[in-house]
């Protein structure tokens, strides 16, 4: 192939390639487009490569976490092999890879996961990549504290335990870095939103943590950033998306918090008819806010509730996955005598 043939083909394979992640359903148009790739640029090209992420980030939620993992780690490292450090596909397979490792959930996760991000977060700043994409592993980085925070109970290897630090940890990077997307892309973008959201997630899991008076003032900022977060997406989109469904489910945990228990119901309820649009999202844990908010006023179908979360999470999740423990621990929570 001639250099002005390989040229062709690479503009070709690239257009197609967006033409597909625009089109939506494309899990065999992509399956279709890596084998032509690897074929026409070899299989470690970066379009090749490229196209390789977008695949096995279609084809994850699908698998077994354990293979998903397995297939993250050798193509996290072919890219080292590869591509630059801090290209942006090297980039976006590190993430993927760490995602997954946290949804594996297994004893000792919640540290690695923090390790990478952590490690990650460092690289971008030590090779001066753009503010977006630091701040894309600044955010990554605070899902992994609030994980950490929220599930260390659960996992008997965890280095440290102190939930507080890492809440507030991870709230004061998702503030520096909500600042940061407002000052360079204004209030209205959904790159924006997707970090008030996340400070939603940090604000209600501080506030879970305190008592009486103290759930007051954070509950009812929830509530708000929530209600806007679901507006505004409606506003965006004119449909239901899984940026609504989070922001149902921050509306539902902070209307429980602030004692509105049939709201809370009732929201909670509805965001778990509507997660069953979302094979790739943990079902789970809708109903997992489902049965909280119906515990107080019928403990039987609370735990009929909790039961279904766990049969959900021990369908997305591994066996012995922390996510798993949680359902596990509320449906023996609401099994014992009240």
């Amino acid at each position: 192939m001639t250099p002005k043939e390989r040229g062709t083909t690479e503009a070709t394979l690239s257009a197609r390639l967006h033409a597909v992640l625009g089109g939506g359903h494309a899990g065999a148009q992509l399956e279709l487009l890596h084998r032509e790739a690897e074929a026409a640029l070899g299989r470690e090209h970066p379009l090749s490569l490229l196209v390789e992420y977008h695949l096995n980030y279609h084809l994850g939620p699908s698998r077994p976490v354990e293979q998903s993992l397995t297939v993250w780690a050798d193509l996290r490292d072919r890219a080292r092999l590869h591509l630059s450090e801090c290209h942006p596909t090297a980039m976006a397979i590190r993430a993927c890879h760490a995602r997954c490792l946290s949804r594996r959930g297994q004893s000792g996760d919640l540290d690695r996961v923090v390790d990478l991000l952590r490690a990650e977060v460092d690289r971008r700043v030590r090779r001066d990549v753009h503010d977006d994409w630091i701040g894309v592993a600044r955010a990554d980085l605070a899902v992994a504290l609030l994980d950490r925070g929220r599930f260390g109970r659960f996992d008997p290897r965890l280095r440290q335990r102190d939930a507080d630090a890492d809440i507030a940890a991870a709230r004061e990077m998702i503030e520096s870095e909500l600042d940061r997307r407002v000052n360079e892309h204004g209030p209205e973008q959904a790159f924006v939103w997707d970090i008030r959201a996340l400070l939603g997630s940090a604000l209600l899991a501080a506030a879970q943590r305190a008592s009486g008076f103290q759930q007051q003032m954070p509950g009812k900022e929830v509530l708000a950033l929530s209600e806007d977060l679901i507006q505004l997406d409606w506003q965006r989109t004119s449909r239901h998306t899984l940026r609504a469904l989070r922001g149902q489910l921050l509306r539902a945990e902070a209307l429980s918090l602030l004692h509105r228990t049939e709201d809370a119901e009732a929201e909670a309820r509805l965001a778990s008819v509507l997660a069953h649009r979302y094979p790739e999202h943990d079902s789970g844990r809708a109903l997992l806010v489902l049965a909280r908010a119906v515990a107080a006023r019928d403990r039987p179908l609370a735990l009929a509730i909790a039961s279904e979360a766990l049969t959900a999470r021990r369908a997305w999740f591994a066996a012995g996955a922390h996510q798993v423990a949680e359902a596990a621990h509320l449906v023996r929570a609401l099994s014992a005598p009240a």
